[in-house]
């Protein structure tokens, strides 16, 4: 029993404690979660707005990568599979995409309020408007922050810095910006409900990221759990001392 406590433990604080994986492996991206598609003023032509299922045999990749989803947190590539990534939760994205302190809590936020529903609704307008509102929170944080996600996707007048959505399903908007409401009450949550891993694109010889910036929940158990469980160890390990305070008295 006492073995089983510490393993806990020592998983506990191991999980938590992974900022960066400092290995390249390689990911191969299988199929998406729904088939939607639409059409930004950041992109050419349409670009699936799904969860994209990734795999990895690479021996380089932690083990909770071996098939997970994974979301696009970056308009600025084109996803390639297969493709080489690296966890970088530390200072996520190092490779000239880097996220804002302001830009992760939101990401994070969006995951807290929403995804236990998401990832079990495989419909396109539901799949879309998540993935939808992961961009909103990366391109349009300022709006985010301020409270204005009404028509955020449409009312960008001429910031080619904020996202517009050009065409694509208007069920699949107004989901995205019900999303980016509910995250809105828990933008400073932190990472309690979700232990996102971060993967950070290898680039070339010029710095331009070979594929695209992506996010994933694939680590099995939320932050919070990850906390009691690490707590359930730190009190195991307490009564075995106390225990055997008592049979040396």
């Amino acid at each position: 029993m006492k073995h089983i406590r510490t393993l806990a433990l020592a998983t506990a604080v191991s999980a938590l404690g992974t900022g960066a994986f400092a290995s390249t492996f390689t990911l191969n991206y299988t199929g998406g979660t729904a088939s939607g598609t639409v059409q930004t003023n950041m992109t050419s032509g349409n670009i699936g707005a799904f969860g994209f299922n990734m795999t990895s045999t690479d021996p380089a990749a932690p083990d909770y990568l071996s098939s997970f989803v994974a979301w696009c947190l970056d308009l600025g590539a084109t996803l390639q599979s297969p493709a080489s990534y690296s966890v970088n939760n530390t200072n996520p994205y190092a490779n000239g995409h880097t996220l804002s302190s302001d830009q992760k809590n939101a990401v994070r936020a969006v995951f807290a309020a929403n995804y236990s529903t998401v990832e079990s609704t495989l419909t396109n307008n539901v799949q879309a408007g998540f993935q939808i509102a992961l961009w909103g929170a990366v391109y349009n944080n300022a709006a985010l922050l301020d409270g204005n996600i009404a028509g955020m996707f449409a009312n960008v007048g001429t910031n080619t810095n904020q996202l517009k959505i050009t065409s694509g399903s208007a069920t699949a908007i107004l989901n995205a910006e019900a999303y980016l409401t509910s995250a809105l009450a828990r933008i400073n949550d932190g990472p309690v409900s979700y232990n996102l891993t971060f993967l950070e694109s290898a680039v070339d010889s010029d710095g331009n990221r070979l594929s695209q910036n992506l996010v994933t929940t694939a680590i099995p158990l939320p932050a919070t759990g990850l906390l009691m469980l690490g707590m359930m160890g730190l009190g195991g390990i307490g009564v075995v001392a106390r225990r055997r305070r008592d049979k040396a008295a």
